[in-house]
């Protein structure tokens, strides 16, 4: 996801921008992805280059903060939020989630250096995979793109450099393959997404090994969500997490304000949990089911999940945007 292009970076606190970086995309793991174009004519791309984004690296996880890169993306974008709803949809997860992603990565210093040409010279691609071979958890890479011309074609070929086997090791190490409990989630929530996006309610794609999933709901800082709770328990419900405890609380209170309508609507009882000791509050409904429990349980509560969250949907999408204002 492309947040902005020609986009400045600063050297110090509170300091006018001291470089323009070309491209900074977002990868579906929220990952910031700094991309360097440059011509093989370019002098500097032997050189000078490398030093260019090891700046805007070790720059970037100190002065981009995530106000900056949020503002950004909705300047460069018609309609931004649109736009980043549908992105993180694919991905089973709600905007704010995403963007605390961005944060704790560039916290971490998990940041993509991409260099791009139209040929990579042999001594950038030595440097390139010593770099992205000794550099943890920060990856880079060069794309060296090829374009042939014949007749009224044109076709461009690109060749990805700095993923060598030795540090791919590295970087994805014995841990990178989920745990059996996690992969029993992943099939779980696979088969849940795929369901729901045949009815409609999600473009969602791709399962996680976790205990839960976030489907967005088209509202900043609102989902539709299905986990796995403590105590056996399954979960589905509605998150509201606008980022301010008090916009939050006031959204909640509004909806609980209407629960005996609302209930009725649903058809069950709900559980309203206002949550006074986090920022977040959710409206939820339970169902016993637990991911150690046989295929043909929780086939029943992938059911039942399926159920309650279009009934959600059905019953208080309408209400959430009266209430939070379309936004």
């Amino acid at each position: 996801m492309l947040v902005s292009r020609e986009i400045t970076l600063a050297s110090e606190e509170d300091g006018a921008g001291r470089w323009s970086v070309d491209h900074l995309f977002l990868d579906q793991d929220a990952i910031p992805t700094i991309v360097e174009v440059k011509r093989s004519t370019d002098t500097r791309i032997r050189r000078e280059v490398v030093g260019q984004m090891l700046d805007y690296a070790a720059n970037a996880v100190v002065y981009w903060p995530l106000e900056t890169l949020r503002a950004r993306f909705e300047e460069s974008h018609q309609d931004a939020e649109q736009y980043l709803a549908e992105f993180v949809d694919d991905l089973g997860a709600d905007p704010e989630e995403f963007w605390r992603k961005v944060k704790t990565n560039l916290q971490a210093g998990k940041v993509r250096l991409v260099f791009v040409a139209d040929e990579i010279p042999a001594e950038l691609r030595r440097v390139v995979e010593f770099m992205n071979g000794q550099m943890d958890p920060a990856e880079v890479l060069a794309v060296e793109i090829k374009q042939y011309v014949g007749g009224n074609l044109k076709t461009l070929v690109p060749r990805v450099m700095g993923q060598t086997v030795e540090a791919q090791r590295k970087k994805s190490g014995a841990g990178s393959k989920p745990s059996e409990r996690g992969e029993a989630y992943r099939q779980f929530f696979q088969g849940l997404i795929d369901r729901l996006r045949e009815s409609g309610f999600t473009k969602a794609k791709v399962g996680q090994p976790q205990n839960w999933y976030t489907f967005a709901s088209g509202l900043q800082g609102i989902g539709y969500g299905a986990s796995f709770a403590q105590g056996g328990q399954a979960r589905a419900e509605i998150y509201i997490d606008r980022g301010d405890a008090t916009v939050n609380k006031k959204l909640f209170d509004e909806l609980a304000s209407v629960r005996a309508a609302l209930e009725n609507d649903f058809g069950e009882k709900l559980s309203w949990e206002r949550l006074d000791e986090r920022r977040a509050c959710r409206v939820a409904i339970y169902h016993s089911g637990s991911i150690e429990d046989d295929l043909q349980a929780l086939e029943e509560v992938r059911a039942w999940m399926i159920e309650r969250l279009l009934r959600f949907r059905k019953v208080f999408a309408q209400r959430l945007v009266d209430l939070s204002g379309g936004s």
